[in-house]
């Protein structure tokens, strides 16, 4: 009997939802992986669900631990179901966040939890490795400590809570990004507390960069020219690949966010730098602009491409003033 009783909740416009029960959408993996996100890394990804958590018994005195499991059609270890004397393998191991009106949010991501690398993972792996152009979907595990001898918390339980949205292993090339976004408040139904960044991998590209100057020239009374100030900004076209409005939403959203850095790799051949953090990331900081237009087309396909332009957050030249 589980010593909590939990429940997880989906933010309204995440990438990523779970659904309780057996694996609903396995299936997409054989009929339509176009349908599933793709993940190179486990860094690719931060995920967030709301939780509410409260003990059966209130003398109770433990506490939980979760963690995503990857499962491949074909698997049948599930990993909620690994005997209790063995350890869970898992990729993410994620943290709660307590919030100010007490739920939780459950948190995959960045420093605050735990990652394994794929290839670490496929060295002693539980549903089958994970291969470039494999398909999965996360079950989401809950384990239950409570406290026992010597005042340490012993493993009780290993529980299913649901399993995400399906995954495709993907190489990123020039038609991926890495986005990363968070608020300087809790907004869209998302939780940032500080060091909280929400993080994707989407199939989107920047191109087409252009530089708008914006800038004032004052004429004297000898007819010269003087020039007052210039500002010189640079904009970029975004654009995605073929994706379903369950897609297009969130990424709309994500775009709208107080701190957005894309990269891509098409940018980063202009902008000379790699995938990895570095100092200079204010570089790749973006401000959506205009509006997010998603091209359907006349006859009924669930698919589309969407554009919009991002303003790089910082000018290139802030300001060339000869004002005193």
């Amino acid at each position: 009997m589980p010593l909590f009783n939990s429940t997880l909740r989906n933010r309204p416009y995440s990438f990523v939802n779970f659904y309780v029960g057996e694996q609903p959408l396995i299936e997409r993996c054989l009929r339509t992986p176009s349908m599933c996100l793709p993940i190179e890394q486990t860094v690719n990804w931060s995920i967030q669900f709301g939780l509410s958590e409260l003990p059966v018994n209130e003398e109770t005195d433990g506490y939980t631990q979760y963690y995503l499991c990857p499962v491949k059609s074909d698997c049948t270890d599930i990993p909620s179901e690994t005997p209790l004397v063995d350890p869970l393998k898992y990729l993410i191991k994620g943290t709660a966040i307590e919030g100010e009106t007490g739920e939780f949010t459950l948190y995959f991501g960045d420093s605050l939890t735990g990652y394994v690398s794929f290839d670490v993972y496929n060295d002693s792996p539980l549903c089958g490795r994970i291969d470039f152009g494999d398909c999965f979907t996360f079950e989401i595990v809950k384990e239950e400590y409570e406290i026992g001898l010597g005042e340490l918390y012993d493993l009780k339980g290993r529980y299913s809570m649901g399993y995400t949205d399906c995954f495709i292993r993907t190489k990123i090339t020039c038609y991926h990004s890495l986005i990363t976004y968070r608020c300087n408040e809790d907004s869209f139904g998302f939780t940032y507390p500080d060091e909280v960044y929400n993080r994707a991998m989407i199939p989107m590209y920047l191109r087409t960069p252009q530089m708008t100057q914006e800038a004032e020239v004052y004429k004297t009374s000898d007819g010269n020219n003087i020039k007052l100030y210039e500002r010189i900004d640079e904009k970029w076209n975004m654009e995605t690949d073929w994706m379903p409005y369950a897609w297009h939403k969130p990424l709309n959203i994500a775009l709208g966010h107080d701190f957005l850095e894309v990269r891509n790799q098409f940018q980063l051949q202009i902008k000379p730098s790699t995938l990895e953090d570095s100092a200079d990331t204010y570089e790749y900081q973006y401000i959506k602009q205009g509006d997010y237009s998603i091209e359907w087309m006349e006859h009924d396909f669930p698919h589309a491409k969407a554009k919009c332009q991002l303003l790089q957050k910082y000018p290139l030249h802030l300001l060339n003033s000869n004002c005193k």
